[in-house]
């Protein structure tokens, strides 16, 4: 990652797990990734982030979820579904070891490709994730119900004063 996107995010030494916020499947895997995180890390919906400081096209935002390390080290898709598990505590952390397993990757691949292909048939989307001024993000579906949201600070995961998780 540049300086540019980490001064973008800001100074930070947690991940960043980048989603299509306009997605109301997407946004709740992402609410829920924070829900179980061990680790500090941020979720963002990519509408929200300048995606040429991170070095991504809005193309490869719209079709993947991505996991960003601060050291620069990028994971898409399945990958990226399996770093984050592997932040979680266990059985998660199990499970995304488990997806890097040859054999299993390629079933976790086929997986997550049918899943991003039926997205915009899950429930959503969510406009208030939009950036203002912007249209629809072409990944997006005008399928399915609305359902509203209301706008969310990046999600992060935060831990009490007594530091507890």
């Amino acid at each position: 990652m540049s300086e540019r996107a980490r001064a973008s995010l800001g100074r930070r030494e947690e991940p960043v797990f980048l989603f299509d916020g306009d997605c109301a499947s997407c946004t709740g895997a992402a609410a829920w990734v924070v829900e179980h995180l061990e680790r500090p890390a941020r979720a963002l919906p990519w509408q929200q982030v300048e995606l040429s400081d991170l070095g991504l096209s809005r193309e490869e935002a719209e079709r993947r979820v991505w996991w960003l390390e601060p050291d620069g080290r990028r994971y898409h898709s399945e990958r990226a579904i399996a770093q984050a598990l592997m932040a979680c505590g266990n059985p998660w952390r199990a499970l995304g070891r488990l997806i890097g397993v040859r054999g299993i990757e390629r079933v976790a691949e086929w997986v997550y490709r049918g899943v991003a292909r039926v997205r915009g048939r899950l429930p959503g989307p969510t406009p208030a994730m939009r950036r203002p001024g912007r249209g629809r993000p072409t990944g997006a579906s005008g399928r399915g119900r609305e359902r509203p949201r209301s706008p969310r600070a990046p999600l992060r995961r935060r831990r009490d004063a007594a530091g507890g998780s």
